[in-house]
This record gives structure tokens, sequence and C-alpha cells, in this order.
């Protein structure tokens, strides 16, 4: 059949006209400051519909004009924003923007200036029943784009029929400017505006004027404890104008010729900085001290790790007409030395020290540690060694040596004062170095001077001692009372159990402390130097150990000599090091709590195991954990060093009670900082800005950040388990200018900083080869950025690590930023309490 056709009607479809955006849209965050071109601070913008906008920023100024810089999706635009104290808002331009999130990069310009933002708008120049932008006008140069000796560039914009408006903020299709920096121009046309022109670049020819002289002052020198304090910059020469101020020390970072701030609340005297800086000049400084009186002294607290159940009470006196006691059992001898010993000593002594250390088990005869007998004249040509020696070098054997400031530190010879007799033309006399600043060393100076005995006790199978140290690099200077030692010793198994007690009552220097590398304790080893440890990523499973056999000569390569403790220390998978010789015995530590260590070999490998020469060679290994020791401070801590073979030192190590966290579990409740510092990356010496110990419980720990960019929270060494948890839990108070911080953590066989050199330029780098075996912690992929709210009200971080295929094996350190944008951006008395870091979203010691 057939079907008839009808026709039809074509059917129009409906055209939609294209959308056009309706609705301003703003971000408005916690302020973000910034003081030149590079301290750019990135913000975003959600844009849901597509279009022409005309974008805004709030800004405050408060010292001077500014010709800041805005950057959208990577283009910018310089505005002249005039100076104002409080916030006020300015038209960037108009942009084409399409629908998604766009980055609004902010900073101050090519001429500097402090400048703060708090929010960023983009307005619609579209009406609802939508405009065609005019075409972006064309801009031009009639001449130079050079500036020089305040001479103008004149600009000139066409192909607009309506209204040009400069980035400047000026309208007209003319512009002179007198300012390096960037300009471009936009078209409007009814409420249409075009996108923006093309980029002109002025740049400037003038030279820097810098003759200037920055001066720092206080209203009051002599302070109370916390009492307020003005400070004023002065400044003198021919070009001090344009200058930017800065203010810096004991947590204060404030810009402007004036500061106010708050004395330390302790007592001391304190350096403030002020850095005076200006386009195209060197920056130059000046600094006022403030002497602080009136606080109130430490209470009697101690800072000790958690877990430590020890009573550190001191045993009665006893005699010490045996002045070479000995402790031993079946295993192990340990011989103390009582006498106080002095340079030019016929007798020998180590002021309690232990002396001598032997295995019973295995060629008894031969003394583990090094600390070589001397005979007179000994120096300068072969004596009869057969009879007892006359004094023991010392410096080195078993040792508690601890580290703080004042660096460099010098005294006169051999009397004991302060001074700054060396260096003599910039040249220290054998045996100084004031580079290792405060150094009380447990067993003597590097001139046999020991240290003074106090007190000695002693049961059937343990001892004690009290010791007032002698300060390391110097010649018999004893610091008094301001640093006493006690020690405690007994024998387990084939294990010396050693405690420390260190206490500190500085008078002589008030200034901050420093994070230093300490020596809890250091072992220097009689003939041994084959080192071996456990780095891998499954402890505690009897894995294969990593061996070290340290080469021996003094120029095995380059010609650089191989001896010395080697740089950057050891973290641990297991907390043990051990040290030895061919035949497979030497002897280990157990370090405890803040799990770091370190090793290094001295000579060419000859030694006499009896009776150590002071031309043997020998071996180091120590814990070396990485502490902040107040200037008044008791500071408890515990180690065992071992004697056997390694697989009879780490046996021993398994079957202690004791075996480090597996996961993190820190809270800051306790006198001390549980082995975490912050460094403030304010030099060469990286000083602690935080509440000093004062032997009271810490409610938090109350963290002060200053004016750098490298500020760094650090944890101690240690041995959390990647694959026991996928998440950091940190509760905290921020106050500040910043949403993000960063996290970094550093995995076993890693170098924490930098990149693993193993070329010819390293005399190291076989070593290093076999230490950094998995690279270094220094990637993008090991650095994680978290969300922080800075309303100083508490809140719980959660760092998330499940998608990182990084998290592997063990992490020995993590380290914490809270800057990690580079700039210069703390705020006036920026601060942050860190209450507990956990795995778990809890309070892991909940009162």
């Amino acid at each position: 059949s057939v079907t008839a056709c009808v026709p039809t009607t074509p059917v129009t479809p409906p055209v939609t006209p294209p959308t056009s955006p309706t609705a301003s849209v703003c971000n408005t965050f916690a302020a973000v400051c910034s003081g030149n071109q590079y301290e750019i601070r990135p913000q975003s913008l959600t844009i849901a519909t597509a279009g022409v906008y005309t974008l805004s920023v709030r800004y405050r100024a408060p010292e001077k004009a500014v010709n800041a810089i805005v950057r959208v999706d990577g283009k910018s635009q310089t505005l002249r924003l005039s100076s104002t104290s409080d916030y006020q808002s300015s038209g960037v331009g108009s942009y084409t923007l399409t629908a998604g999130v766009h980055t609004i990069g902010l900073s101050s310009g090519v001429d500097e200036g402090y400048i703060c933002f708090d929010q960023v708008c983009a307005k619609p120049t579209t009406s609802e029943e939508g405009c065609n932008p005019p075409a972006a006008p064309v801009i031009s140069v009639n001449g130079s784009t050079q500036v020089c000796n305040e001479s103008s560039v004149n600009l000139t914009a066409s192909g607009c029929s309506g209204t040009i408006t400069w980035s400047t903020g000026a309208t007209g299709s003319n512009l002179s400017v007198k300012t390096a920096g960037d300009y471009t121009a936009s078209c409007l046309v009814g409420s249409c505006s075009s996108a923006l022109s093309n980029t002109i670049t002025v740049t400037s020819c003038d030279l820097p004027r810098c003759t200037f002289t920055p001066t720092a002052s206080a209203s009051n020198v002599n302070l109370t404890c916390g009492a307020s304090v003005n400070l004023t910059a002065g400044c003198s020469g021919a070009d001090c104008d344009g200058v930017n101020y800065s203010w810096n020390g004991q947590g204060v970072a404030q810009y402007g010729q004036t500061a106010s701030v708050n004395a330390p609340n302790y007592n001391g005297s304190f350096t403030y900085i002020v850095t005076a800086s200006k386009l195209g000049c060197v920056a130059k400084k000046d600094s006022v001290i403030l002497s602080v009186t009136g606080c109130a002294q430490p209470s009697s607290g101690v800072y000790s790790y958690r877990g430590d159940n020890f009573d550190y009470n001191p045993l009665g006196e006893s005699s010490t007409s045996d002045v070479f006691p000995v402790f031993e059992n079946d295993k192990i001898k340990v011989k103390l030395a009582l006498r106080n010993q002095t340079f030019n000593s016929q007798e020998p002594g180590m002021g309690g020290a232990v002396y001598q250390l032997f295995n019973k088990q295995h060629n008894a005869t031969h003394t583990l540690i090094f600390n070589p007998n001397r005979y007179n004249g000994d120096d300068h040509s072969v004596v009869d060694r057969s009879g007892p020696p006359n004094r023991i070098g010392l410096g080195g054997g078993l040792s508690e040596c601890l580290y703080a400031l004042p660096k460099p530190l010098y005294t006169n010879e051999f009397d004991g004062a302060a001074g700054s007799s060396y260096p003599v033309n910039g040249v220290n006399p054998g045996g100084y170095d004031g580079g290792l600043g405060f150094n009380p060393n447990e067993v003597g100076d590097d001139f046999m001077n020991s240290g003074q005995l106090l007190k000695f006790g002693r049961t059937t199978s343990g001892f004690y001692t009290k010791t007032r140290p002698p300060i390391y690099g110097q010649n018999r200077f004893f610091a008094g009372d301001q640093i006493i030692f006690e020690k405690w010793g007994s024998l387990d198994d084939r294990a010396l159990d050693l405690h420390y007690q260190s206490t500190f009552k500085r008078t002589s220097y008030t200034g901050r402390s420093v994070t230093k590398s300490q020596e809890n304790p250091c072992l220097y080893v009689n003939g041994l130097r084959i080192v071996k440890f456990y780095d891998g990523n499954n402890p505690y499973t009897n894995d294969g150990v990593t061996t070290i056999s340290q080469a021996v000569g003094p120029n095995n390569q380059n010609g650089a000599g191989l001896n010395g403790i080697r740089p950057n220390g050891l973290y641990l998978s297991e907390p043990w090091i051990w040290i030895g010789g061919t035949d497979g015995y030497g002897i280990g530590l157990l370090i405890k709590d803040n799990i770091k260590a370190g090793y290094g070999f001295f000579g060419d490998g000859g030694f006499i195991p009896d009776n150590p020469g002071p031309g043997g060679s020998y071996g180091y290994i120590g814990a070396a954990a990485q502490e902040i020791l107040d200037n008044n401070i008791i500071w408890r801590h515990n180690s065992k060093v071992i004697v056997g073979t390694v697989d009879e030192v780490r046996a021993y190590v398994y079957a202690q009670s004791y075996r480090p966290d597996r996961t993190p579990k820190i809270k800051f409740n306790r006198p001390g900082r549980e082995g975490w510092s912050l460094n403030s990356g304010d030099g060469d010496e990286r000083y602690i800005w935080d509440d000093a110990f004062d032997g009271n419980a810490r409610q938090g720990w109350k963290l002060y950040f200053d004016n750098s960019a490298n500020a760094v929270i650090h944890s101690p060494g240690v041995c959390w388990e990647a694959n026991q948890f996928k998440k950091f839990y940190i509760r905290y108070k921020y106050s500040g200018n910043q949403t993000q911080w960063s996290l970094r953590f550093q995995r076993n066989r890693q170098k924490n900083n930098g990149t693993v050199d193993l070329s010819g330029n390293n005399r190291f780098a076989a070593e290093d080869a076999i230490r950094y075996a998995n690279g270094t912690s220094d990637v993008s992929e090991q650095t994680i950025f978290f969300s922080v709210i800075p309303d100083n009200q508490w809140h719980v971080a959660v760092i998330d690590l499940s998608g990182n295929n990084a998290w592997q094996g063990v992490i020995n350190h993590i380290s914490i930023k809270p800057h990690p944008f580079i700039g210069r951006s703390y705020d006036s008395g920026e601060n942050a309490i860190v209450d507990w870091i956990n795995s778990e979203n809890r309070d892991p010691f909940p009162d």
C-alpha cells in the first residue's frame, strides 16, 4: 500500500542565548602580607559562569604607598595602592574568566613596601541581557621604556571607542609614568568592559642610593620580668627615604620603624635586631640589648623521657681509698678512676669516670674503652711503658659530653676565668676550640685535666658519682656549680646500665638556648672499626644488619683523610649500634627515647689491646640526640653499654622491656619538650623560641615564630613503622596568618636534607652509599601540606598519608614547617601551642 505524505511545517529549535555572569564572588581569607615582588601569596577564586569580570582586592599598606603586583593566572598587573592603616578595596581591571578555579597571586612590587591583603573579588561587567565586550585596546610607547633620574615614559592606548582605564586607575588614552612596573589598559563601552590590553614593562636605570645607617634604641633597657618596652629604629645618612624596617629577637617579628614588645619571662640579657632594607641596597642592621631581672627561678622539676621510672637517688658516700674500684660479673668487668687529675699529675685519675671495660668471655685483657695511658716524656720520645702510667689521656673514653651556647667560648689559659685571650691573630693554640661553645665533658679537657669528683658511692653491683666537669676546648676551666653531672651505674648480664642526671644552673650566660647534637654518651673504643646496626624495614625480626667497615689510613681518597666522626649522624630502625673487630667481638650501645647515633674512626689501624697509648687507633660510637639544654634545667636519660658479638648485643636489646614506639604518641604535659625542638632559622645557630624550661609541667608546647622562612619544628629520632598507621592527628591552637602548614617525613636509610653526594668530592661517599641507600627525604613526595585554622582556638589537624607511595618502611624523623612557603610574612606575636600528636584522633596520655 501507499502511504500519503502529509506536508509538515519545519520546526526551528529554540536558540539559547549565551549565559552571562550575574553574581559577584569574593574570597575572604586570613590576612597575607608581602614585602617584595618575590613574596607571592597565592589565593584561589572560583568562577561559576564564564564571562568578563572586574577584579578588586582589599588591602592595607601601613608604611607607605605600594606598587603592588596582582597576578591573575600568571598574568601580572601592577597597581599603585595608596598608604592606609585600614583595609580598603581597589580595582584591578577587567578579565575574561572561564568557569572554574583561578589563581590570584598577590605581592608587593619591585620597589618593595609592606602590604597585606585579605580579600579578592570578581564582579560581572555584563548585565542580565548580556553585552558584547569591545575589543581590547592596544597600548604603545613613544620612545624608551626606561625611566632614568625621574624622567617619564609616555604610554598611548588606541582602538577604543569608549573610555580607557589604565591599571593605575587613571583614565584617558594617554598615561605618563615615572615608576618601573607592568602597565595595561582596558576599554569600557557602556556597561561592557574589554579584556586587558597587551602589557608594557617599564624599567628603571636609576642606581640605588644606599647612604644610610640604622640605629636601634629602646624606651628602657633595664626591665622587670615581662615588662612592656618600645623599640625605635633611627636612620642617619643622605638616603634614609624609602628605607623599610623590621624587628627580630626573642620571638618578635614586627615591621615598621617602631615596635612594642614584652620582655621575656626569665632573667638575662636579650638582643633585639632592627634590619633596614631598601631596594637595590644591602640590608643593614643594628641592635639593642635589654636586661631582664626579677623573674622567678626554676622549680625543682626535671626533664626526663616518658617511662623513665629510675629513682635517681644518690647513694651514700663511700671510701675513695681504692682509687680504681672494680665492678664485675661473669661477662663484664668495669673499672673506675677516682682521682682528680691535672695536666702535671704524676698519678692517673679521671674524676670518677669509667677507665677500663672488658669482655670477660673473650680476650679479657683487651680494654675496650680508649683512654690512652700516658707516661712522662712519651709525647716526644720512646719510653718504658711497663709500669703504671703517670696520667691518662682524657677527652674521649665513655663520657657524658653535652653542648650549649655561647659560641664561640674562650677562656684565659690556666686560670679558669672567662676571657678572650684566644684566638691570637685568628689562631687557637693546640687543644683550644672555642667553636665548641659551652661543652662540659665528664672525663676531662684536652689538656689532661679530669672532672672533679665531688661524691662517690657504691654497692655490691653498682656505683654513683657526682662530678664537676671541665669545659672541653679550654684548659682547666670549670664553671663551678653551674653544671654538675651525676651518674648511676650497675651491671646487668653483659651490660653496664647507666643513668645520667645533668644539672645546669647557669649564671655566666643568660641568652637563648639552641638545638645541639649531644653525646649522651660518647664511647671511644680501642682499635675497633667495623660498625654494624639495623636500619631496615622490619625491626625486631632478626632481619639482616648493615655493616660499614671504616677505612683506615690518612690518605685514601683525593688526598683527604678518612679519620673523623661521620657527618649528619645515623638514624636507626632498632635502638642500638655496635662496633667491633675482625674477630667478631666488640661493644654496643642501647640508645633510648631520642634514637639517633654517631660513628667514626681515627688512626691507621694499629693499636695496643691491653695498654693503649696516645698514638693508637680508635673507633667511635655514640648517642647523638638533638636536644635543647636550657640555662637552668635538670636532664635525665638512660643508656646501656653492652659487650659481645653483634648477635649477642642484639639479643640483649631484644630481651629488654624497652622498645621504641611503633606509632607517634606525644603529649606536651611534662616539664621537658619530649625530645622536640623548634629551629627558628635565624643563622648558623638555630635559636629556640619557646617558653624556657622552668621545672613546671607544660600546658602544651608553646612556640613563637620569628621572621624566617626556615622555622622548622623537629621530632626526635624515632622508629615509627609506616605499615602501622596512615594518619597524623595534631591538636593545636594557632594565632598567625597561614592556612597551611607542611609536614616532611624521613624514612630509614635516607639523608635528612639535601642531595646525596656520591661523587669523588665526598670523602665518605662509599659509606654514604650504604647509609643513604633510599636517597634523601628532601623530595616533594615526602612533603605533605595540611590545613590549619589561625583563630587561636583548639583544633585537630589531620595529615593523611594513605595515598602516598613514599610512605613505607620505618619513619625516623618528621619536620613541620608553620610557614611552608618562602617569604617574610610573620605576624607580630605569631605563635602556636601543640598539645599532642597521635596516630589516632584522641589524647594519647589523658590526665
